[in-house]
């Protein structure tokens, strides 16, 4: 008879901690369940993703694809490479690199691509211009620091500035010129990693990102009908290609369109009861499904949202806040619920539960069956704090355990949540990692100690725990479901996060008696296929 196997796991090694938290004087015990034995379902490689990592770079930290997008694609101009920064910086034209380089980089390297095609009706024509010259357009609230003839669009008493002319920046863009440029793509026929398209890049903030080209908002109607148009361009370029939309930029608009939030910030919401008062993304999919079954093929592969975290502390947001109070760092952890618990409120303006991922899945599967989830972009900040990589470590575990397909790190992986993909992806920088198949894995503290497990491809089992803790050493107790549970290796996160470490201490095969969990540190485990 097959028996559980049971071990404590106490002190190991002496891990430093942040002078700002302070040295770990208490601790706190927990048990940890994992079922070996009842596979759950396949994780996702993809979920492994980021925006604005260079091919060689995201090879070495693990990742398996990445993402062409933010605001600036959305005016892509695929022949003359130039874009436009939108309201980010002063409407400015700007050069880009070739997405045809993007895409072949990656085939290289071994990664899928997501690239985000333009589905305004203007292009960048050039990498020269701005929306709204002064001479031109009168004074204006603000002008660049560099060029003061380069104004923000908006007048000094803070009005828009109106019937500019888009052709200062911009040439006129069409579905089949997009589906031109992908078609110059030159897929190779042997092609076998998914390709993405993106519908555009965030299309409810047109009206204030590009307000140059296209000012008025945007309605569940007109991104409808630019969505299935855009779509058929895409899938008779590349038929093989995975088309995602409607890339939403978060809470708001997975429940109304631009076009609701009139002059009283969505409270009558003509738009949507125009339209079965149903929440715009729940529509979006419905819609797309008939658009699909009209045209004879599927036009919606992928359903992409954005989210970031909406809390503050310390009058600080969570993402690009810089304070490393206990505050921030607690509530940035604690957020990361939003993505999955239904019985979490989220401590924002959005004052309700969101449960992101499994709100999209049930309006997926109500309204359009079969179609994959991508989070397109998120991130939980903190790039220089040790909640920064914990929630990212975090994040991880819930994508494999919630089935997300997609997800796409904003952007660049320069702080320290590269650490996090290294614990899961690449912990000595050849791989393998965290799995490709979810197991059960239980904390009796799951607010405070998280536990995600997986089944590698060569069998082993693997444990990523997670001390949420700002002050305490977790001390947990680990039950398998097998008779035996040698560990033949143990990957630390360190506090102040660095690059992963092996444990020197545990020598292949051995059983441990003595490890812990410093405060904010994470540790994968790793137990040797029998």
């Amino acid at each position: 008879m097959r028996t559980a196997s049971t071990f404590v796991l106490l002190a190991i090694i002496a891990q430093p901690t942040s002078p700002a938290l302070g040295q770990a004087t208490e601790s706190f015990n927990v048990e940890v369940r994992v079922a070996t034995s009842k596979p759950l379902h396949p994780i996702s490689p993809f979920i492994y993703g980021a925006s604005a990592v260079a091919p060689a770079k995201a090879k070495e930290l693990g990742l398996t694809t990445t993402r062409w997008g933010g605001n600036r694609t959305s005016r892509y101009n695929w022949k003359t490479q130039a874009d436009n920064a939108g309201s980010d910086w002063y409407f400015l034209n700007g050069k880009s690199g070739r997405w045809s380089d993007f895409v072949e980089g990656n085939r290289k390297n071994g990664l899928a691509s997501y690239l985000t095609v333009p589905m305004l009706d203007w292009v960048a024509k050039g990498p020269d211009g701005s929306g709204f010259s002064v001479a031109k357009y009168g004074p204006q609230k603000k002008v660049e620091p560099y060029v003061a003839d380069r104004g923000d669009g908006l007048r000094p008493d803070g009005k828009p500035v109106e019937a500019n002319d888009p052709r200062d920046t911009s040439v006129a863009s069409t579905p089949s010129f997009q589906g031109e440029g992908i078609r110059a793509l030159k897929i190779r026929a042997d092609a076998t990693l998914p390709r993405l398209y993106g519908l555009d890049n965030e299309p409810m903030l047109w009206s204030h990102t590009h307000r140059d080209v296209h000012p008025n908002p945007l309605g569940y109607d007109e991104i409808l009908q630019k969505a299935k148009d855009l779509a058929l361009a895409i899938k008779s370029a590349d038929p093989k290609g995975l088309v995602a939309g409607p890339c939403t930029w978060g809470w708001t608009d997975l429940q109304y369109s631009a076009l609701d939030e009139g002059n009283d910030r969505y409270a009558s919401h003509l738009d949507r009861k125009a339209h079965g008062d149903q929440p715009f993304l729940s529509w979006y999919l419905g819609a797309m499904k008939r658009a699909s079954a009209s045209a004879g093929k599927r036009l919606l592969d992928v359903v992409d949202v954005h989210f970031y975290p909406q809390g503050q502390a310390d009058g600080q947001p969570v993402f690009g806040g810089k304070t490393t109070s206990d505050a921030m760092r607690g509530l940035r952890i604690r957020s990361t619920r939003s993505l999955w618990d239904r019985s979490y409120k989220d401590e924002s303006w959005i004052g309700t539960p969101v449960a992101l991922i499994p709100l999209v899945r049930g309006w997926v599967d109500l309204q359009n069956p079969e179609t994959k989830i991508c989070v397109g972009e998120y991130s939980w900040g903190g790039d220089d704090d040790p909640s920064g990589a914990i929630a990212q470590a975090e994040i991880l575990g819930i994508f494999a355990r919630e089935k997300v397909d997609y997800a796409y790190f904003w952007a660049g992986l320069g702080g320290v949540q590269k650490y996090a993909f290294q614990l899961y992806r690449n912990p000595e920088g050849k791989g393998p990692g965290f799995g490709s198949t979810y197991l059960d894995a239980r904390s009796t503290r799951p607010e405070t100690l998280s536990s995600y497990a997986s089944r590698r491809e060569d069998g082993a089992i693997t444990l990523i725990l997670i001390n949420k803790d700002l002050k305490k050493t977790g001390r947990v107790k680990l039950t398998l479901d097998r008779p035996e549970s040698k560990v033949s290796a143990i990957y630390r996160l360190p506090n102040p996060p660095g690059p992963i470490r092996r444990d020197a201490a545990i020598k292949g095969g051995t059983t441990p008696t003595a490890i812990e969990l410093p405060p904010l540190t994470a540790a994968l485990l790793v137990f040797p296929a029998r």
